[in-house]
């Protein structure tokens, strides 16, 4: 059980501070953004607008009847999050680095779907980014948080499966040579 409470002790925080460094944004987004308008930055690479939206990522699913999104986007995310993080802190199976990005994606997850749950259903976006012809689409911290860790938990995974295949061959090889 100890292991468990360190393990604990060290991915609350983490979680903490991604629900903690979102909500704190889009609550100055609404309170100073929302009245301003949008102001952009650095020859317009980054723009920073209040956007209300009430599809899922980048608007997605924001066409649907709004009791369908209400049960995907705010129960189904409730039922994928809650799960996924009281599995996360209190496993002792995964390597804590594997952890602490699995925390990232949740942490986001967890604070998008507060603001589902505090503003009828819609989450408050005001980053974008844009480089020439390119931009994003309008996004939050949250949306960072969960699209860092989801890449760089792949990237883990992916080099965790081929070391793990690379060493079985290795293996393979040297029990033929015996």
């Amino acid at each position: 059980m100890g292991v468990r409470l360190s393990r604990a002790a060290c991915l609350i925080p983490i979680l903490l501070a991604c629900i903690g460094s979102d909500q704190l944004t889009k609550w100055l987004a609404a309170r100073y953004l929302a009245p301003a308008g949008s102001l952009s930055f650095l020859c317009d690479t980054l723009r920073l607008s209040y956007v209300e939206n009430s599809g899922g990522f980048l608007g997605l699913l924001g066409g649907l009847p709004e009791n369908f999104r209400f049960l995907l986007l705010t129960c189904g995310v409730a039922g994928l999050v809650v799960p996924g993080l009281i599995g996360i802190l209190w496993s002792t199976a995964l390597r804590l680095s594997t952890a602490i990005l699995a925390i990232l994606v949740l942490g986001g997850g967890l604070s998008n779907l507060v603001d589902r749950l505090v503003n009828d259903g819609r989450v408050i976006d005001f980053l974008n980014i844009g480089l020439g012809g390119f931009r994003t689409g309008i996004f939050n911290l949250a949306d960072v948080w969960i699209l860092f860790g989801s890449f760089a938990l792949g990237v883990v995974l992916i080099q965790r499966d081929a070391g793990e295949r690379a060493g079985q061959g290795r293996s393979s090889q040297s029990g033929s040579c015996r």
